[in-house]
This record gives structure tokens, C-alpha cells and sequence, in this order.
């Protein structure tokens, strides 16, 4: 279930996400437009709470200081995560300035407040890396209801825990094919492929003589006309004892 704060600004979010088929409901935040209770890690709850605010809006809530001091703490405070939604297109001109693009009739007009993009970017920067926020920027109000469906599904759909993507091991492909022990090994510190190729002939293919030699060992393959070394060869030592 996605909460919808019942403010003018916020309830207006509603119907688009009912109409992309997500169970939302009006009710009262004391902060953030939209919130929902995620699964986190070993089974337990998180309150993710999301700030959507147009470009005008934030630079007007950066400039009273509202923002950083008041919904910041607020979001902070109540949501495990909270996200800040940054929903309007944009673009610098000739003096630096931040300008929005208003239409097709207006094109594109300065922001209220007139600030540049320096100072914007600057200041957005603070909340993410300092306040623990995270921003979002969109290019409407139908990619701002995408991107709050995506959350709540990323959120909703497994545990946190379970989301294995950011895991994924990369493989360079080769030209020509490799044996199962030199891929394994190039994965060592300092083992590159031609390395590999001197450490399948030191060990005979056999994985389990490459992880149980010593440092005496690794450091005497010759790759080349060079030998791996006694630095290299720690790391290696090191990487297969999980050091």
C-alpha cells in the first residue's frame, strides 16, 4: 500500500498511481508526499518515504533554508530511507543560470530565485552526501510516478537482502578460449591473462595447489621475462587465505 499525503501538491499523485495499478490511499504525513512500509533485510519493515518537489519549489524551499532545516531532519527522522523527487526539465544559459522548460507557448524561462547551476548542484550535493538523502532528478510528473512505482516494487517485491544484481562477476571475453583454471585465476590480484597462463603451468591445472602455495611460490612465476614478485604474490597468498 502507497500512502498519499491528503496536501494540495501531494494528493494529486493519487490517481497516476492508481492508474498504473499500484493500491494507493489518501491519508495525513507529517512529512514526505508519498510513503510505504518496504521489506528489508532478514524480514524486517522499512519506512521509505518520498519528497517530490518541482524545480521552482526547491529552489525556493533551498533559499528559506525550509528544506534543510525542517523537512530534512523531518524525512530523516521517520524514513530508514527517504528519497527527494526533482520533477521538471532543465538546463543552464550563457550566464550559468538554471532555466526550466515551461511548453511549447514559454519555452524556456528562468527559475524564481534565479540561481545557477553551480550553486544548485552544490547544494543538492549537501543533502545526499551530508543529510542522507536521496535525489532523484525526472522530466515530468509521468516519469515521477514511474520512478515512485519502481521504488516501491524494488522495495516490495523481495526483500532487500535478496536483490543480487550489484554481485554480478564480469568476465572479459577472450579471442581465443581459456581452460575453466585460467579464468578462475584472473580473478586473483595481480593475475592478469598472461599471468594465468604461467601459473597453469606452474600448478599442472590443479586449483587446489594454487590456493595452497605459499608466498615463495607465487612470487618465483615468471610471466614473460619478469618475475610476479613478493608483493604481488602477498596479495595473492592474502586473497586466497580471505585475508
Amino acid at each position: 500500500m502507497i500512502l498519499v499525503d491528503r496536501r494540495v501538491g501531494s494528493k494529486e499523485l493519487l490517481t497516476p498511481l492508481q492508474a498504473s495499478g499500484y493500491d494507493a490511499e489518501i491519508t495525513e504525513l507529517e512529512y514526505a508526499d508519498i510513503a510505504f512500509v518496504g521489506r528489508g533485510p532478514n524480514g524486517s519493515s522499512l519506512d521509505i518515504g518520498v519528497e517530490l518537489k518541482n524545480l521552482n519549489d526547491l529552489v525556493q524551499s533551498l533559499r528559506s533554508g525550509r528544506l534543510a532545516g525542517h523537512q530534512l531532519p523531518g524525512l530523516r527522522a521517520t524514513y530508514e530511507h527517504a528519497w527527494l523527487v526533482v520533477e521538471g526539465q532543465w538546463r543552464t544559459n550563457d550566464a550559468g543560470m538554471v532555466i526550466t522548460y515551461q511548453g511549447k507557448q514559454r519555452g524556456w524561462v528562468p527559475l524564481h530565485g534565479k540561481m545557477t547551476a553551480s550553486e544548485l548542484e552544490k547544494q543538492v550535493l549537501t543533502l545526499e552526501l551530508c543529510g542522507g538523502l536521496h535525489v532523484r532528478y525526472t522530466n515530468s510528473r509521468r516519469d515521477s510516478v514511474r520512478f515512485m512505482g519502481t521504488l516501491y516494487r524494488w522495495f516490495t517485491d523481495v526483500a532487500a537482502d535478496q536483490h543480487t544484481s550489484h554481485l554480478a562477476l564480469h568476465q572479459q571475453p577472450t579471442l581465443v578460449p581459456i581452460s575453466d583454471f585460467r579464468q578462475t585465476v584472473c580473478r586473483f590480484p595481480g593475475v592478469g591473462l598472461k599471468a594465468s597462463l604461467a601459473v597453469e603451468v606452474t600448478f599442472e591445472s590443479s586449483l587446489r595447489d594454487a590456493v595452497n602455495a605459499d608466498m615463495h611460490a607465487w612470487a618465483n612465476i615468471v610471466v614473460g621475462e619478469r618475475r610476479l614478485g613478493e608483493k604481488t604474490a602477498q596479495r595473492i597468498v592474502n586473497f586466497c587465505e580471505g585475508r
